[in-house]
């Protein structure tokens, strides 16, 4: 599913770069577009709701990103990412980001016996819980709660891959083909990890820059 976050990502950079070197003079012709679709009750990064905003960042947006490419995603503190868990009531989305930020399973545990009927926490554990006993449970939660999304038959056919079972992983990835649109809540989660850099004190362009690298690496 890597190949679909870098693909994601490199359209996200591409629509920055043309804001970033577009005429300036021509961005006030531009029509107001239609409000994008929320998808949870937090609203999705900046650089996708108010793209105009990071023209005034040019220069932060470049330092940042060559930050990026040589270091990786700076680390948050545990008292940082607790400080974001309560800011947020340790709700599903922030227990799925504490877990990645501070790689502990504890936190994505918990999320997972708090809100089993969720099916972005259900996802995480599927693809990245700490055993496979946890996995395979997480996968078959997935399934009964987003029966629809391809990422079902592609789970199955890793998990069968792992198994040795390579004609049923095949068969799986043929018939995530034939499946609904794919979801793997990539928004949700960009938003969480914007929240949880901003939270740390990272400014907006920080923050929004890294929730994308974030999104691109998973």
């Amino acid at each position: 599913m890597k190949w679909f976050k870098v693909i994601a990502a490199t359209l996200a950079v591409s629509v920055i770069s043309v804001i970033l070197w577009w005429p300036k003079d021509r961005l006030g012709e531009t029509k107001a577009e239609s409000p994008v679709q929320k998808m949870s009750p937090r609203p999705i990064t900046g650089l996708v709701q108010e793209p105009k905003k990071i023209i005034s960042n040019e220069s932060a947006i470049k330092e940042t990103i060559i930050q990026l490419s040589q270091k990786g995603l700076p680390s948050l503190t545990s008292q940082q990412i607790q400080g974001y868990l309560t800011s947020n009531d340790r709700d599903a989305t922030s227990l799925v980001i504490g877990s990645r930020l501070s790689k502990n399973p504890e936190l994505l545990r918990e999320a997972v016996t708090r809100f089993g009927d969720n099916p972005v926490v259900q996802l995480e554990m599927a693809l990245r819980g700490p055993t496979q006993e946890e996995r395979q449970a997480a996968l078959d939660a997935f399934k009964q709660h987003d029966p629809q999304n391809p990422l079902c038959d592609y789970l199955d056919s890793l998990s069968a891959f792992e198994h040795g079972d390579f004609s049923k992983a095949a068969g799986g990835l043929m018939q995530s083909l034939d499946s609904g649109t794919l979801q793997d809540y990539s928004l949700v989660l960009a938003s969480g990890t914007e929240a949880a850099y901003l939270a740390a004190g990272y400014s907006s362009t920080e923050a929004q820059l890294y929730a994308l690298f974030d999104s691109s690496q998973r």
